[in-house]
């Protein structure tokens, strides 16, 4: 059974993860996630719960074709939130290109951003061990079969760059300054309405009637206060560098 302790004694007071909150729903996770996938099981750890074990990648005959050794860290937030994954058998290197984090080792499956645009309530982690986990390690396994080989589905840049691609889509400009201008509009937890005399982030010198009102309306309502916070935080510190770099 979970118990409190779980969580850090010596850390700051905070809410606490859902599968202490709701331990009814964290075991019914459970039990649905291990009967899915046998070769996996829940890890209980002193601040987190991690489902590690070997995922099978198979054939359309139901063949298993490849294996991969995985720990899968659950959200606190939410049962439906972005876990984070590390590969653990070694069989993928830590390198950018390969979007694995080279101070960690920690996969980069998605960019925040996109899984909430994508998924505005989220998904369950089974969904997500089923599909982009699964998607993201038979990636892994044609770059080794071929060096050419093209992401399926397409693929962000990494770190602040990939922030600033997924906002160029939505806003039309690649400028930074203008990323972070959105950001600071997006991150504010008390902003319930993005009002249309606002001036559009985009650098058009418009109101946002007049311009990406509905983007940007679609993008507050989509992505988390948190999420568009911690993005801002990210741009904004690797602008500063630039600055002092010149």
């Amino acid at each position: 059974m979970l118990q409190p302790a779980l969580s850090d004694p010596g850390a700051v007071s905070k809410k606490k993860p859902w599968y202490i909150e709701n331990p009814d729903s964290y075991n019914t996770l459970r039990r649905e996630v291990e009967n899915i996938f046998p070769e996996l099981s829940f890890v209980e750890r002193v601040g987190e719960v991690c489902i590690e074990g070997d995922l099978h990648i198979l054939d359309n005959s139901g063949k298993v074709l490849y294996r991969f050794s995985i720990r899968v860290k659950l959200s606190e937030q939410s049962p439906r939130g972005l876990p984070t994954v590390w590969e653990t058998g070694g069989r993928i290197p830590w390198e950018r290109e390969r979007h694995m984090n080279p101070h960690d080792g920690s996969a980069c499956i998605y960019l925040p951003e996109e899984f909430w645009y994508e998924n505005p309530n989220g998904i369950s982690i089974s969904e997500f061990i089923r599909g982009p986990l699964t998607g993201f390690l038979i990636n892994q396994i044609l770059i080794d079969k071929s060096e050419n080989h093209k992401w399926l589905k397409g693929e962000w840049d990494h770190g602040e760059n990939g922030i600033i691609e997924f906002y160029a889509e939505h806003l039309g400009t690649s400028e930074p300054n203008n990323i972070l201008r959105c950001l600071t509009m997006l991150r504010k937890k008390d902003t319930k309405e993005i009002k249309g005399h606002w001036l559009c982030p985009c650098g058009s010198g418009h109101k946002l009637r007049d311009c990406h009102r509905l983007n940007i309306n679609e993008l507050h309502k989509r992505i988390p206060s948190e999420v568009t916070e911690a993005s801002h935080t990210k741009l904004k510190r690797a602008v500063q560098e630039l600055r002092n770099s010149h």
